[in-house]
């Protein structure tokens, strides 16, 4: 397999006065370095999720809420060519899973990749839905793993504290904490 590159952004609103934030050469630039792309936190309506020349894009929005305004949403961009190979197998409106066929990727197993925006365990919304995102997840991974290889990537929401937000030379190379993400590749 030729090296896959997959990012995840959360862009907090994809537009900025009117216009998409994917217009800018900046963001433009970062999306077209990737692969497979996600945004989150898009705050729109479905229909007004900005398309990239070159790309598909699968997304999952939330309705407006009770004050008229969008928040949340998962954009994922991919580059044409690999339409054939990947297939959106799940969608939540916190996270959506993609599967990439380890025939077209040249894998010994499927790659199941989960891209993630979890609101914080305070947010209203996130209160409101009486759903555990997080056990959800646990759940699919049982689920993904038993079939292939997986990969989480996303804004988890999570606090650390003073705690390091990273894991120091495990060993182990399966694990990375950057920054309030977490990835993990298994």
């Amino acid at each position: 397999m030729a090296w896959l590159k997959i990012g995840y952004w959360n862009i907090y609103n994809v537009h900025k006065d009117g216009v998409a934030k994917t217009e800018d050469d900046v963001v433009h630039k970062i999306i077209d370095y990737h692969d497979i792309f996600c945004l989150s936190e898009l705050h729109c309506a479905e229909k007004d999720v900005p398309e990239i020349e070159g790309y598909g894009c699968y997304k999952v929005c939330r309705q407006k809420s009770k004050i008229n305004r969008y928040f949340g949403g998962l954009a994922v961009y991919y580059k044409q060519y690999l339409r054939a190979g990947i297939k959106f197998i799940k969608s939540e409106i916190d996270y959506l899973w993609i599967k990439c066929d380890r025939t077209f990727f040249n894998l010994s197993k499927d790659m199941y990749i989960c891209m993630v925006y979890i609101p914080p365990e305070y947010d209203s919304y996130y209160k409101n839905r009486g759903i555990d995102s997080v056990g959800l997840l646990e759940e699919d991974i049982q689920t993904f793993g038993q079939s292939g290889n997986y990969l989480l990537m996303g804004d988890f929401n999570s606090r650390t504290g003073e705690v390091l937000d990273y894991v120091q030379h495990d060993g182990l190379g399966g694990l990375m904490i950057l920054g309030m993400k977490l990835i993990i590749f298994l």
